[in-house]
């Protein structure tokens, strides 16, 4: 929620992180999603931020806090504080080495992994 350009005025924050998790994170059944789900999806693809929102550090410092809470405000337990910032790390990771995220500014550049020369 943290990354979208805007709150939802017809949703509510779990039923956009429902169909996120249910449908738009499941390739197997993304064609599947009801009506409902489809239509907070497009809404979602509508106010989703170009991946420029990496580089600005005060948009990494709200969704690093973002992770540490719930929706209703409440702090998560560190286990789960733990989990999603190992997630967002191999994200950022994986969107460097690809090319769709810069290695600069206030997102770390990956290590280089060694691999041998045969």
């Amino acid at each position: 929620m943290t990354l979208l350009a805007r709150e939802p005025c017809t949703f509510q924050a779990v039923e956009v992180r429902t169909a996120l998790r249910e449908y738009a994170f499941n390739r197997n059944r993304r064609e599947a999603a009801p009506p409902e789900a489809a239509a907070i999806l497009r809404w979602v693809k509508r106010n989703t931020p170009t991946m420029a929102v990496w580089e600005d550090a005060d948009g990494v410092e709200d969704l690093l806090e973002a992770l540490d809470t719930k929706l209703d405000g409440t702090p998560v337990a560190a286990s789960t504080v733990k989990r999603n910032r190992r997630i967002l790390n191999v994200m950022v990771q994986y969107a460097i080495r690809r090319g769709v995220l810069r290695a600069r500014g206030p997102v770390p550049k990956p290590p280089q992994r060694w691999t041998s020369g045969a």
